[in-house]
């Protein structure tokens, strides 16, 4: 029995009385998890960190993830643990991969794998978990008009309620057709989001947003978001004489 195993044991199974017991309140009287570990769980009990996710981005992932048998589904997962920190109210608080989440439980999936990023359990309130939250970058306060939201309030229950970004999706494809590179910061693809929502028109239809990946792809390249994470400068062929 691996260790993502024998911590789904102990501790989905105990979940699983609470869903009968208590509807969906979550768990509050588990077994203690450190920094690292990784566990199976059910994907409705983890709250988000974000109020958005790019809708069209989650559809071509529930796709994919349709097209994989059981066991491929479950491999993928386990390799693609979300990452969670524990919150003084016995809480799992999602700080990334909101559109895997919602992607799988579109699919069908009930539970995901999660890896315990941060322990902030020992904070003395929950008021003070959302400051070192704010702290350290791991909520993104806006909507899905890149406006301010209340923090905690304006985030939703559980990844259901997340709203369309339509920019959030646009930074996705960008970064998908090469126009910035993977970045560690926090929330890197809403800052791009944002860059993209100041500047482009998505227009309304399916064409018209192929057109908005190719322009914003260049515009990524260009001077103007040297500022922002994940970029690079696309080097012309006049670069090599």
């Amino acid at each position: 029995m691996n260790k993502v195993t024998k911590k789904f044991s102990l501790f989905f199974l105990a979940s699983l009385s609470f869903f009968a017991s208590a509807g969906s309140s979550p768990a509050t009287d588990t077994p203690h998890f450190h920094v690292g570990d990784e566990f199976k769980y059910p994907i409705l009990l983890v709250r988000p960190t974000q109020a958005t996710v790019g809708m069209r981005a989650v559809r071509e992932r529930v796709e994919k993830l349709n097209s994989m048998d059981h066991d491929s589904l479950k491999h993928y997962l386990e390799k693609h643990p979300i990452p969670v920190v524990i919150a003084p109210s016995g809480r799992f608080y999602q700080i990334d991969h909101h559109h895997l989440a919602l992607a799988a439980l579109r699919a069908g999936r009930e539970s995901a794998f999660y890896r315990v990023a941060w322990d902030y359990g020992s904070l003395p309130t929950m008021t003070a978990f959302w400051a070192k939250m704010t702290e350290n970058h791991l909520v993104w306060a806006e909507d899905e008009w890149g406006k301010p939201i209340p923090i905690p309030s304006g985030l939703p229950a559980d990844v259901r309620d997340l709203r369309d970004d339509p920019y959030r999706s646009l930074s996705a494809y960008v970064r998908e057709m090469g126009g910035f590179e993977k970045s560690k910061i926090e929330f890197a693809e809403f800052l791009w989001a944002d860059f993209f929502r100041q500047r482009i028109d998505l227009g309304r239809s399916d064409r018209d947003f192929e057109i908005a990946v190719r322009i914003s792809t260049e515009l990524a390249h260009s001077p103007e978001a040297k500022d922002l994470p994940g970029w690079f400068r696309q080097h012309s062929a006049d670069d090599s004489r």
